[in-house]
């Protein structure tokens, strides 16, 4: 699963060229290379659920990095970052395109991911984290396709590149238009890490075979909820959804790469159905012009993830 360090050594460790605005810098462990050990050390809560032996083992052939800044108080963010036990809903639905194009940061350098009908997609998702390197939390999110310095995306694509061709084409991303979380964790290291519109709320999340629901709110206002579902009796899967995240730190963009994998379903044939509230960070969305089923769906029970470290990738 990786190298561990002599317990007899000290790691050593110097500062790197990978600094993201907002005061946070990088320190390279020259002794210690990651391992699920190393990364996962000083969590707490859950057990480790690994779909496919030999996933985790590309983060011991690569360095530990840690992300720092002032007054933070919570574990160290080391980098590559993993997840080992959670759960994902979500469902993709087409929308306008200048509805799409208006989610994302006014520049020529994002565009949305243009459909042959003209119309542009927006995916709702939500995750549980029950072992991870940010601790157990929950996650609502909203998020574009999107492609960046005008990449253009493969022929006959996939809705979404996902699995080895999307982490292979860096101008496909997936951008977070909004984003809520229900630890404060959590909520600070996105913020700082990838400028992501974070707030901290409460968040409900079940999975019934291959089926789910997920809710948000704040302050006792409902923010959104989704249902998903998949088509009849449909047999797990194993699938690779890695893919490329975007985001805006500070008038820069930050580009992640995400290795992942899920046992579920994912096609076009589910049933979902998404409900804003009356909160203002989201019933913004209540406007979208969103098609009258969704694109797309996902269901996966089991999840596994490596996230490495954010890049800032220039100015917006």
């Amino acid at each position: 699963m990786g190298i561990t360090m002599n317990r007899r050594l000290r790691p050593r460790h110097r500062t790197v060229d990978n600094d993201l605005p907002g005061g946070v810098y990088t320190r390279l462990f020259e002794e210690q290379a990651p391992s699920l050990e190393t990364l996962l050390a000083r969590e707490t809560g859950g057990g480790d659920d690994v779909i496919q032996a030999g996933f985790f083992d590309p983060i011991g052939a690569q360095p530990l990095i840690e992300y720092r800044w002032s007054n933070w108080h919570y574990p160290p963010n080391l980098f590559p970052m993993v997840a080992t036990d959670f759960s994902m809903l979500a469902a993709s639905w087409s929308l306008p395109w200048e509805q799409a194009r208006a989610l994302l940061p006014s520049t020529s350098r994002i565009r949305p991911v243009r459909l042959l009908n003209g119309r542009a997609v927006v995916m709702f998702f939500a995750m549980d984290f029950r072992r991870g390197s940010l601790g157990p939390h929950r996650e609502f999110g909203i998020a574009v396709p999107a492609l960046l310095d005008g990449a253009h995306p493969a022929p006959a694509m996939p809705l979404f590149l996902d699995g080895l061709l999307a982490t292979r084409l860096p101008g496909m991303c997936l951008y977070p238009v909004e984003v809520a979380v229900n630890q404060d964790r959590a909520c600070v290291a996105g913020i700082k890490l990838f400028g992501l519109p974070k707030l901290v709320g409460t968040a409900g999340f079940e999975v019934a075979g291959l089926s789910g629901h997920a809710s948000i709110a704040h302050n006792d206002r409902d923010m959104a909820e989704l249902s998903v579902s998949a088509p009849g009796l449909r047999r797990a899967r194993v699938r690779n959804l890695g893919f490329h995240g975007l985001s805006m730190l500070e008038g820069r963009l930050i580009r992640t790469t995400c290795e992942c994998i899920g046992e579920g379903y994912r096609g076009m044939r589910g049933e979902a159905e998404i409900r804003f509230g009356d909160h203002p960070r989201y019933a913004r969305f209540t406007e979208l012009d969103l098609g009258p089923r969704p694109l797309e769906v996902r269901i996966f029970p089991r999840m596994n993830w490596i996230v490495w470290g954010p890049t800032d990738v220039g100015p917006v």
